[in-house]
């Protein structure tokens, strides 16, 4: 049983990925299915019921629950239980769910993530970002939206010069033990600029360029950050940069709806800077 409901955990844990590949309601007749194979298969019941949450079936996700018996006092349960309770939108009750959990199995890494979602959702963001730190003090294999999520609500919480360097950190934090990962850098570059550092911002883009194949995008972002702190001269010879790299692609690369709006943006900020000389578009594209 202990060995099911660690699969039925890892499942749950996985069908948000899934769910935005698959079919819900295939997933939902296929535990049906199986349920209807074997009636008692609670572990079933708990998946299908969390399936039902996700396609925003409250009435048959609250149904499958109260016909657990066995399993009421596992974390699935709980994690399945309060995750209904945060996606129709009563915090409170999830984050009493989770803290009865909690005060007999302290350890469950899930469901203080949990905890930590439904402090924020009660506008308590401090205590959320505690119960975050908590979690990543002690995870062996935390995730980029683990590190994401604690630097949105550090910055969030009072925007300051002094909240976005301590998201910063943690940014960093994450980047040293996960990798040189985009989704990270990026949120850690929007920070450095809000907090008045485009050199730094400029510093880690360059970064993420470096170990880059394509270099367009990064090249328009490093123009736009010049232009955006008045180095006129720099973000013009970084545009044209960028156009080049742009144009030096595939026809295939180059025709999809990204690159040719990122070069109609270069032309129109290279026209911005000089009217008289902007470079001539390529065919096909509308300045």
């Amino acid at each position: 049983m202990r060995c099911l409901l660690t699969l039925l955990v890892l499942s749950i844990a996985s069908a948000s990925s899934a769910a935005a590949h698959d079919d819900l309601e295939r997933q939902i007749a296929n535990a049906s299915a199986e349920l209807e194979r074997a009636p008692g298969n609670e572990s079933f019941r708990i998946l299908r019921s969390d399936l039902y949450r996700r396609h925003g079936q409250w009435s048959e996700a609250f149904a499958d629950l109260a016909a657990v018996v066995e399993n009421r006092e596992s974390d699935v349960f709980a994690q399945a239980r309060a995750r209904l309770f945060l996606d129709m939108g009563y915090p409170r009750a999830a984050q009493t769910v989770i803290e009865a959990r909690l005060r007999t199995h302290p350890e469950s890494g899930p469901l203080r993530l949990l905890r930590s979602e439904a402090l924020a959702a009660r506008g308590e963001s401090t205590a959320a970002v505690a119960e975050l730190d908590r979690f990543l003090a002690t995870s062996e294999a935390p995730e980029p939206d683990h590190f994401l999520a604690r630097a949105r609500l550090v910055a969030g919480a009072q925007p300051d010069r002094a909240a976005a360097e301590r998201a910063l950190s943690g940014l960093d934090e994450g980047l040293e033990r996960l990798g040189p990962l985009p989704s990270l850098q990026l949120v850690a570059i929007d920070l450095e600029l809000a907090r008045g550092t485009p050199e730094r911002a400029l510093e880690r883009l360059d970064a993420l360029a470096a170990g880059s194949d394509r270099k367009e995008s990064w090249l328009v972002r490093r123009a736009d950050i010049l232009a955006t702190t008045g180095r006129a001269q720099e973000a013009r010879a970084a545009y044209e940069d960028a156009l080049r790299a742009i144009r030096r692609l595939r026809p295939k690369q180059r025709g999809t709806a990204r690159i040719r709006s990122l070069e109609h943006h270069v032309l129109e900020r290279l026209a911005c800077a000089s009217p008289t000389e902007s470079p001539t578009p390529s065919p096909g594209t509308t300045p």
